[in-house]
């Protein structure tokens, strides 16, 4: 487990990095307006989703309740004082699962899950960077893709979900700003559901599946400051 939150130890060095980096861009007294996209990596307890999957499909070693997911993400960006902003972010998470049924080609079960958020921000603004501390709230869109070889079966669930982050921003130029961040998210969502309405149950332990879940990530990108 330990192994898997070794990102966790070394964004303090990376931030402490951005502090020193391109000391003449940002400007005091200069408002931020910008747009920007990147990439990360998440670490999710997706409890039921693994549950689901270790009790009725007894995969060779059991799978972890934290495991890596990708995601993809794009923001906007706008100051509204000296020291407080807001964020528009849509990010995309996505995970799969592989477990072997021989003869058969190998069970597949994947997730992802589109998270809009809004979120508050306050600013440290130096020389050449900028720090970000906020949090913010989102109505997020999961789908859960079952293929036994025989069956593909699509389920959906939906829920509130609350996220709070530290950023870091170091500037190329005067527009062009390299990004950072560490997030923590925990989302409370609904059951999942097929286009029928049935619900998925967990029947070995006669529980309903949800896509509830707690994640944190790292990311990286840039981000284009008019």
């Amino acid at each position: 487990m330990l192994r898997k939150r070794w990102y966790i130890f070394i964004v303090p060095f990376l931030l402490f990095q951005i502090v020193l980096a391109y000391p003449d861009s940002a400007k005091n007294g200069r408002m931020f307006y910008g747009i920007g996209a990147g990439l990360g990596v998440t670490l999710i307890n997706s409890t039921s989703v693994v549950d689901y999957l270790n009790t009725n499909y007894s995969p060779p070693s059991k799978i972890d309740d934290f495991g890596v997911a990708a995601e993809f993400f794009g923001f906007g960006t706008f100051q509204i004082s000296e020291s407080w902003g807001g964020k528009l972010e849509y990010a995309y998470l996505i995970k799969s699962y592989n477990i072997p049924a021989a003869p058969m080609p190998d069970y597949t079960f994947s997730y992802n899950v589109h998270l809009p958020t809004v979120l508050a921000q306050y600013y440290l603004i130096g020389e050449g960077f900028l720090f970000k501390f906020g949090g913010g709230i989102g109505y997020h869109f999961a789908q859960f893709s079952r293929n036994l070889n025989v069956s593909n079966i699509q389920y959906k669930s939906s829920g509130l979900g609350v996220k709070l982050e530290v950023e870091g921003n170091t500037a190329f130029d005067d527009n062009l700003f390299g990004t950072i961040a560490l997030d923590v998210r925990s989302n409370f969502m609904s059951e999942f559901k097929d286009p029928d309405g049935k619900k998925l149950i967990n029947s070995a332990i006669g529980k309903i599946v949800r896509m509830s879940f707690f994640c944190i990530g790292l990311k990286f990108g840039v981000v284009y400051y008019i």
